[in-house]
């Protein structure tokens, strides 16, 4: 089994809770079943296993196929009185077994935190890799760390080139409550003549008065071996046809 967070560490006000995207992997040639557990919190605090898909579901055990993998947001609740400093939380996975896997995040409590950061994103991948003509998805949170709603709320992605991208979303959040967060699934796409190398995504959110920091995505573009030996087989084969015509014609 292997558990693993792109993003461990999150500011956050009290009064809000932090959300970590975390992905289980089983390496298990067979179904296994696991259970989801804190095993490290601050005292009174709440931690929650949901689902990516729907933040209303909450997890407490998962069934995982053979060579699975499952995405899962863990939403950490501090109390509202929490003092401004860093806590360790751990989380984990345990089999029937016995046995079991763990990832440790930090949530730093801020109260003081900035206007910048009243409104914050967070895309669960910090860096993609992608061959020209293929796409992935990232999952782009967006969270009001305010104690007041926020109206208007939009995710804005610049554009790059070689890379096309799309919010795969119904448009603009007409008001995100206090504490409230949304997931925006943003889909990524190299271009099929997008050169090599690597290329920087950035991305904000902001409302109608606020706007985030600018957070980016590392977007390397490797084109494959087998793309160049095409290559390389298809010059010769011109090469080899020009050859042909040249002999055939010039006989004439």
């Amino acid at each position: 089994m292997e558990i693993h967070a792109p993003i461990t560490g999150l500011e956050i006000r009290p009064e809000t809770p932090a959300e970590f995207v975390v992905t289980l992997r089983s390496r298990y040639d067979q179904r296994i079943s696991l259970n989801l557990k804190a095993l490290e919190i601050p005292e009174n605090w709440d931690v929650e296993f949901l689902s990516v898909e729907d933040e209303d579901v909450r997890i407490t055990t998962l069934e995982m196929p053979p060579g699975g993998e499952q995405q899962l947001e863990v939403r950490v609740r501090p109390t509202t009185n929490a003092s401004d400093g860093i806590y360790p939380v751990i989380v984990g996975a345990l089999l029937d077994d016995g046995r079991s896997i763990s990832q440790k995040l930090e949530v730093v409590i801020n109260e003081g935190i900035e206007k910048s950061q009243i409104l914050s994103i967070y895309p669960s991948y910090s860096e993609v890799t992608l061959n020209p003509g293929s796409s992935t998805e990232v999952r782009v949170n967006i969270r009001n760390n305010w104690d007041e709603p926020l109206s208007n709320v939009q995710l804005e992605v610049q554009d790059v080139s070689g890379i096309r991208t799309e919010i795969r979303s119904f448009g603009t959040i007409e008001e995100l409550e206090p504490g409230e967060s949304r997931t925006i699934p943003v889909e990524i796409t190299a271009r099929a003549d997008a050169g090599s190398g690597v290329k920087e995504i950035f991305m904000r959110a902001k409302s109608s008065d606020i706007q985030s920091e600018e957070k980016s995505i590392m977007v390397d573009v490797k084109k494959s071996s087998g793309s160049g030996f095409i290559g390389i087989g298809l010059v010769v084969l011109a090469i080899l046809v020009l050859a042909v015509m040249i002999r055939k014609f010039g006989r004439r």
